[in-house]
């Protein structure tokens, strides 16, 4: 992973967070949140290890306090969306995932720093993104879900929400998350990945685990117990 070259991916969630800093340059709000939909939604993901989640969790926590009334994700709810699998038409959609699970390769990572839109603080990560783009279009097609028009730039996001803010993100706390555009991690590996039902942050009460992965040839992990 070479952290100086230009990726896609890389650019849209630079994107991302230029633009919500202009807005709050300008208007003083990066602008109100979108309006979430209600789910639940049939997901698979890949959490990021623990030590690697805790210090960027506690950072934003520690950057933002009680400014622009963030919910600050717990660190075992972290994660990477490898495919919304709401509309796949397999059968036995566990075994489809277990089958491209069998065959997907860890994937390396790296978080290169924090960033923030109108909506969230989020991890940008550095990664392959052809290999993530390939995994997402993997994944998709084993289960039968359809590719959406945006996928083509979409499957090279490598992005792991932080916090969500519900309402809209103040100057102060944006000055705050600017100061952890460095904010980054070791390299590390995300070698698992579970089928999930859930809302919009993983919570622990509205998350029910379907299936729990290895990838590439390992054995399938017992699945987590939802609560």
């Amino acid at each position: 992973m070479n952290a100086k070259v230009a990726r896609p991916g890389r650019l849209a969630l630079a994107v991302l967070h230029a633009g919500a800093d202009l807005r709050l340059r300008v208007t003083g709000t990066a602008g109100p949140p979108p309006v979430r939909a209600p789910g639940p939604f049939t997901t698979c993901v890949a959490r990021l290890p623990p030590a690697v989640a805790e210090p960027l969790c506690r950072a934003v926590a520690e950057a933002m306090g009680a400014a622009g009334a963030p919910v600050v994700y717990p660190p075992d709810a972290v994660h990477v969306t490898i495919a919304n699998l709401d509309r796949a038409t397999t059968g036995d959609l566990p075994a489809s995932v277990a089958e491209w699970a069998d065959a997907q390769a860890p994937l390396r990572a790296r978080v290169a720093g924090i960033g923030y839109s109108r909506a969230t603080a989020f991890a940008a990560l550095d990664l392959d993104e052809s290999a993530l783009r390939a995994a997402r279009r993997a994944l998709r097609q084993t289960a039968g879900a359809p590719e959406r028009r945006s996928a083509a730039l979409r499957d090279r996001v490598g992005a792991a929400n932080l916090a969500r803010f519900e309402r809209p993100l103040g100057a102060e706390a944006g000055r705050a998350l600017t100061l952890l555009r460095s904010h980054g991690s070791a390299p590390f590996t995300l070698a698992g990945v579970e089928l999930v039902r859930t809302d919009k942050v993983l919570s622990a009460t509205g998350t029910e685990i379907l299936g729990s992965y290895a990838l590439r040839g390992g054995d399938h992990m017992p699945p987590r117990e939802s609560t």
